[in-house]
């Protein structure tokens, strides 16, 4: 193959890539369980400290699928004793023993006064001979509404991304080093998350757009235009929580995500949790995927989760699912109550 030819054909290659690259964030099923990941308005929600790590592997069984990493801490900041507006422990000034019979999440949302969270995250994400590495900082403020009976909040990440894109991981074929070293590069740009939320004790309904900052990526390294400008990533969230007992719980939910030029897309999820430490659930994304997720409080610092998700169009006939793992840990968590959590978020 001479030259001219194989510059046509890594050109094309980088337009493909880009332009995949630039038009999707890393895909999480744990969403369900980590809401911070779309929306930085939730940080700093609970009344303690939570640190999350997952891993993903998408797709597997294909060659070059995805995969992602990540880690997230948010905690609140000028809460009264961390519980003047809590959401998941008990106010202070009651017997653990009477908090743990007799509390209820409605007396949390009376006379709720502000508070700020803050966070961060980092994020690795791998496609073939793609990376990107995001770390970005979060600060978030919670506004009582509704005779302060509600929260709104809104929040902002910060941060910055580093795309890298290695060439000699493609296969174009004898002969190519002289062309390949021009192409190895990586871009360091800034990017910017905005979200709202507005909250009570059994239901949350947020907005939230990512990828901001709509800037362009070119790693050809030669100035050809081989550039593809990102896109935003528009985020509608809502659930509600439905009481079956004081042991039994379904959260119905719904997550639409728009980028463009893609389709509209759907998350319609339902989870049940048992006892507050138990939980499973189910998730349809339409004409694309399903899955299923399950998990539990292993005590009062740490739980687990895990999603596993096939897809429902002819993908499926290529792979074998994608598998989702997480690992949270709460701090802060004053009266060891050992589910601290609701998922609600």
């Amino acid at each position: 193959m001479d030259v001219k030819k194989l510059y046509v054909l890594i050109l094309f290659s980088l337009i493909f890539i880009q332009v995949s690259w630039a038009q999707q964030k890393p895909q999480y099923n744990q969403y369900m369980l980590n809401g911070y990941l779309v929306n930085p308005a939730l940080a700093g929600i609970e009344n303690y400290t939570d640190l999350r790590v997952s891993y993903r592997n998408q797709w597997s069984g294909l060659a070059g699928a995805p995969s992602s990493v990540y880690i997230s801490v948010h905690g609140p900041l000028h809460k009264e004793d961390r519980s003047s507006s809590i959401v998941s422990l008990p106010a202070r000034g009651k017997s653990n023993i009477i908090n743990k019979l007799r509390y209820k999440e409605e007396n949390d949302f009376k006379f709720l006064k502000p508070h700020m969270g803050v966070g961060g995250m980092i994020i690795s994400d791998n496609m073939g001979p793609n990376k990107r590495l995001t770390a970005g900082v979060t600060y978030a403020y919670h506004l009582p509404v509704m005779n302060r009976r509600m929260k709104l909040s809104t929040g902002i990440t910060a941060g910055l991304t580093r795309y890298s894109l290695n060439i000699s991981e493609l296969d174009f074929g004898p002969n190519i080093d002289p062309v390949v070293s021009q192409y190895e590069n990586a871009r360091l740009l800034p990017e910017i998350s905005l979200g709202s939320t507005l909250y009570g004790s059994h239901f949350f309904v947020g907005a939230s757009v990512a990828q901001l900052f709509q800037n362009a990526l070119d790693l050809s390294g030669r100035n050809e235009g081989v550039q593809q400008r990102f896109s935003n990533h528009y985020f509608l969230t809502g659930g509600y929580e439905i009481r079956l007992g004081r042991e039994l719980a379904l959260m119905p939910s719904v997550l639409v995500k728009y980028v463009q030029p893609s389709p509209v897309s759907v998350d319609l999820n339902l989870k049940a949790s048992y006892l507050r430490r138990f939980w499973g659930g189910v998730s349809y994304r339409h004409q694309n995927a399903i899955a299923a997720l399950a998990g539990f409080n292993l005590n009062t610092i740490l739980n687990v989760g895990y999603a596993y998700e096939m897809a429902t169009s002819n993908l499926n006939n290529y792979t074998h699912g994608s598998h989702e793992i997480m690992l949270g840990f709460v701090m802060g968590n004053t009266y060891r109550i050992k589910s601290p959590m609701f998922y609600r978020w």
